[in-house]
């Protein structure tokens, strides 16, 4: 079972994103804002984040960067209200759909040789 870190600043967003990716057989973890999700990072391993964009204090790509430092190999999947423009990992843009999330994880998760 893959392992992932949901983090997002609206908590109805992130419960909806955690509960679908729990329904598809991941073990889900969340996280309220970026703080919260580096120390996640930092005490347990995840083979893919899944995170918002725009938080405040530390943003999205600003705790990616981070958990990147520690542990290279984690995928990503960012989230955004809005085109970001962001090219170095993948974007959802909101509203998701379940099953536009579910695809972009399995699709984020693939071995680097199939993507």
């Amino acid at each position: 079972m893959k392992n992932v870190l949901v983090v997002d600043d609206d908590r109805p967003i992130r419960s909806f994103l955690a509960a679908v990716l729990d329904r598809a057989g991941y073990a889900v973890c969340q996280a309220g804002s970026g703080a919260e999700g580096l120390r996640a990072a930092v005490a347990m391993d995840f083979d893919l984040v899944v995170s918002d964009v725009e938080m405040p204090k530390m943003s999205g790509p600003e705790m990616v960067r981070r958990i990147l430092e520690k542990s290279p190999g984690t995928r990503v999947l960012l989230i955004s209200g809005g085109d970001q423009g962001l090219q170095r990992h993948p974007l959802m843009l909101k509203p998701i759909r379940p099953g536009d999330l579910v695809a972009a994880v399995a699709r984020a998760l693939r071995p680097a040789s199939s993507q």
